[in-house]
Parts: structure tokens; C-alpha cells; sequence
């Protein structure tokens, strides 16, 4: 039986766009096949099913028509995962991170398996780096050096390989062409891999790879205010080709925070107050990403309240504005009363004309 799209992606039916693309992103970088290489099948099997549920969700036209179908409103169409019109899964993924290599590859070949890009290529890989961060250093921004590993043109050869000569299977061509019928079909050449050329005598100090890995570091600047999932992009910091470096892509992402979660650029505290203070009203100290703050609480604040304090919030991505700090508030019932304590509260419950007799309640 097919899986239902919205739990493959772990979202309710109600989720918004966004949430969808960021259950999306999260699963799609955890189940990639290249960041899985000991559980390759399995990994890419969930893979194109996380891929195949995220092409219909995304889209508000294929969603409505899932929402009140199912998967047989797409029966009878191309594609895998049982609804038509898919793309291939890992274009899918580069149109989401950027950069990569041809279909069935992708961004993770690179980074997380030392990244030798073919001798067709004359730019070499894009790589992919994932760097966590906490909500504070979203909120005032941070430079960080990071470390990886990446491919270059090999020191003793020069990224030739060795010593070369034409290729004898497609005369230098790099392509290999046949005949059917009318018609003519061109392929890679497989022997030299496109280039036109085979290492005679190959490099003994990269075995005829033409490049070696490189442990390069970067300082990565994190702008004030960027959001969870954001990509920045290095241009040339990627694995070295014949003529061009591929790109280093940092992918952000936020830790949780144990006060506030984040809605935008603004922030969502929960805070209790006593039932007392909530009924005659007063002022607190809230505490903000940065210090503390007072918040007037009017009487006769309600449970679930939510008080917008201005500014307080993160700053907006190179702005000089920022969002707010909204704050939930709930209400806190004492579990244990002294004598006095339920005295008084039965004589405000007599002042407020309520029925019940709460002294008639004896303890037995």
C-alpha cells in the first residue's frame, strides 16, 4: 500500500508551504545516498519516496488534487514514485541547495567521499558543508573558521594524470559515435572518460587521478539575522577542476533554544503568572535574547494571552529593523493551600456571587 505523502514527510495535512520545504530540506540532506554510502540502496529508496511526496506537496495544483484522490489522481503518468510528471530526485535536491553534478550524482559526492570530479570536467565539484549554529549567534552574527577537505590539481603532475596520449578508441574526439539507421547517437568515450586523451605513463604520486585532497580552511561570516536552512555560497572553494573550481555551499542550520522558538524574525517566549497577578494585573521581568525586560500585564489577563513586545525580536537580514518578542502567557494554579489562603479565596468566591459551597466540601 503507498505510503501517505504527508507522513513520508513527516508534516500534518495542514502544514504550510513552509513547512513542508523545511521537513523537505531536513530529510532530504539526512537521507541523501552519498551522505549514506554504508546503506547506499536503502538510503536512496527513501530517498526518491521523501523526493517524490515533496514534488506534489510543493505544488498547490498537485497537493489539492492528492488531498482529494490520493496517489490515483496521478496514475497513468511518467515518472517514479506512482505520480506523473516527476522530475528526477536529485535535480529535485539541486534546485533546493544549488550547485552539483549530472543526475544520479550531487553536491554530497564531493564533500563527503573526497570528491573526485571525472577528466570531462573542466569545473570541478560544488561541495557541501553543514554548519550549526546557536539562535544567539544568529541574533548578533559570527565569523567562524571551518575546516574540510576538497580535491586540487595534483602538485607533481599538474592535474594531467601523467604523461598523455590520444585515445585510441575515439581518436581524440572525446565521444564515441554510432549509427542506427538514420539516425546518429554520441556518447562519452569510455575509455577516456571524454578527455580525448589516456595516461600513458600515470603520475606516481596520484596514481594517474590527476588531483589530490586538500585540507583547506574558510572564514565563514554569518550575517545578523539569517534564518534556519539558509545556504551561503563560496565561489571557487570547491573541488578543483581542469579550468574552474566548483562552489562550497554552507548550509545553516539553528539549534533549538530552551526559552524561545523562532517565527521569522520574530520570537515566541512562554511565560506562567500567577493567577493573582493575572487577576489584579502588575509588571514582570521578561527575559529577552539579550537581557531582561518589564512587561505591564493588565488586570484580568486571560490564559493563552500573547503580549507583543516591539523590537525585542531578531534583527531582519541586513536591515536595522527587527521582529518582536511575543509572549504566551499561561496562567499557574497553586496545588496546595494554607487555611488562611483558602479562607480568603472562599470569601472571594462569596463577593463574587458564585454558587458553590466550597466550605461544604469536607475532608474525609
Amino acid at each position: 500500500m503507498p505510503k501517505d505523502y504527508y507522513e513520508v514527510l513527516g508534516v500534518s495535512r495542514s502544514a504550510s508551504e513552509a513547512e513542508i520545504q523545511k521537513a523537505y530540506r531536513k530529510l532530504a540532506l539526512k537521507y541523501h545516498p552519498d551522505k549514506n554510502p554504508d546503506h547506499k540502496e536503502e538510503a536512496e529508496a527513501k530517498f526518491k519516496e521523501i523526493s517524490a511526496a515533496y514534488e506534489v506537496l510543493k505544488d498547490p495544483e498537485k497537493r489539492a488534487r492528492y488531498d482529494q484522490y490520493g496517489q490515483a489522481a496521478f496514475k497513468g503518468g511518467t515518472g517514479g514514485g506512482g505520480a506523473g510528471g516527476f522530475h528526477d530526485p536529485f535535480d529535485l535536491f539541486r534546485e533546493m541547495f544549488g550547485g552539483g553534478q549530472s543526475a544520479g550524482g550531487g553536491i554530497f559526492d564531493s564533500f563527503f567521499s573526497g570528491g573526485n570530479p571525472t577528466d570531462a570536467e573542466a569545473t570541478g565539484s560544488d561541495l557541501l558543508y553543514e554548519l550549526s549554529i546557536s539562535l544567539e549567534d544568529a541574533y548578533s552574527g559570527i565569523e567562524k573558521t571551518i575546516a574540510y577537505n576538497r580535491n586540487v590539481p595534483c602538485s607533481h603532475c599538474h592535474g594531467t594524470g601523467g604523461d598523455a596520449k590520444t585515445c585510441p578508441q575515439c581518436h581524440g574526439r572525446g565521444k564515441i559515435v554510432t549509427s542506427q539507421g538514420f539516425f546518429q547517437m554520441s556518447r562519452t568515450c569510455p575509455t577516456c572518460r571524454g578527455r580525448g586523451q589516456v595516461i600513458a605513463n600515470p603520475c606516481t604520486h596520484c596514481k594517474g587521478e590527476g588531483f589530490e585532497t586538500e585540507r583547506t580552511q574558510v572564514k565563514v561570516h554569518v550575517p545578523a539575522g539569517i534564518q534556519d536552512e539558509a545556504r551561503l555560497r563560496f565561489h571557487g572553494y570547491g573541488s578543483g577542476g581542469r579550468q574552474h573550481n566548483g562552489d562550497l555551499y554552507i548550509i545553516i542550520h539553528l539549534q533549538e533554544h530552551k526559552l524561545f522558538q523562532r517565527q521569522g524574525d520574530n520570537l515566541i517566549i512562554h511565560q506562567s503568572l500567577p493567577f493573582t497577578l493575572a487577576t489584579l494585573g502588575g509588571t514582570i521581568q521578561i527575559q529577552t535574547l539579550t537581557n531582561a525586560a518589564q512587561l505591564k500585564i493588565p488586570a484580568g489577563t486571560q490564559p493563552g494571552t500573547v503580549f507583543k513586545m516591539r523590537g525585542y525580536g531578531m534583527p531582519q537580514l541586513r536591515s536595522s529593523s527587527k521582529g518582536d518578542l511575543l509572549v504566551q502567557v499561561s496562567i499557574e494554579v497553586p496545588k496546595h493551600l494554607s487555611k488562611a489562603q483558602r479562607e480568603s479565596l472562599e470569601a472571594f468566591s462569596e463577593a463574587m456571587g458564585e454558587s458553590a459551597s466550597h466550605s461544604s466540601v469536607k475532608k474525609k
